[in-house]
């Protein structure tokens, strides 16, 4: 619904963010007309819906996108999977090695949307994306094969409850969390025998309340 860009000073409900923030929000308005939409490009299908439940007092948004790789790899697809993997080693390797990547991604959002009374709103939400990159290469005539994955995953969730004490004066609680997960697997396989590997990964968890007031 909104989109804020803040490249320096930003307002102080962001806490102790460093450098520049994008604020991409949904609406926090209740509409009372069921919207659903659903289309496809060449790189991804997405769908979106806005259900009205209780009218002008609780409706709830979806909306959700997956890359299409598994269907189509499609000429966009293999493009955007190039600019990931360039200037890297990769690039050196190819026409040297039988070589094969892949990029994958999906991701959702939900937010719900509580007015009990016209002066206090209740809003629930909650996101998540994932992102897989495969990379695997083998020598020509010869049955050793490496395989590179890695896995990023990021989820977070939001409460939030604003009153509207006076007409000039609005106090709101809100309550967040989020979780970042990064996991690097190494395989290295011949004949189909599994000959060693590893596994890395690394993971950043975040909680914060707030309370504040705008005058």
């Amino acid at each position: 619904d909104q989109v804020s860009i803040h490249k320096g000073a930003h307002d102080p409900k962001y806490d102790n963010r460093v450098g520049g923030i994008i604020d991409i929000s949904l609406t926090d308005s209740i509409d009372n007309v069921f919207h659903d939409s659903a289309g496809t490009t060449l790189t991804e299908v997405h769908s979106n819906l806005d259900i009205p439940i209780i009218e002008n007092r609780l409706s709830l948004v979806l909306a959700g996108r997956q890359s299409i790789r598994e269907i189509y790899n499609s000429p966009a697809l293999k493009s955007y999977t190039n600019k990931v993997f360039q200037f890297s080693i990769i690039d050196d390797q190819e026409g040297l090695l039988d070589t094969e990547q892949s990029l994958n991604y999906k991701d959702w959002n939900a937010k719900l949307l509580y007015r009990p009374f016209d002066r206090l709103g209740v809003s629930l939400g909650a996101y998540s994306n994932q992102q897989d990159f495969k990379y695997s290469f083998s020598y020509p005539d010869d049955p050793f094969m490496a395989t590179d994955k890695i896995g990023v995953n990021t989820k977070a969730v939001n409460a939030n409850v604003d009153f509207e004490v006076s007409k000039g004066w609005t106090s709101s609680f809100s309550f967040y969390n989020s979780s970042y997960n990064n996991e690097y697997n190494n395989k290295e396989s011949e004949n189909g025998v599994f000959i060693g590997g590893y596994t890395q990964s690394n993971s950043i968890e975040e909680k914060s309340y707030r309370f504040s007031n705008d005058f």
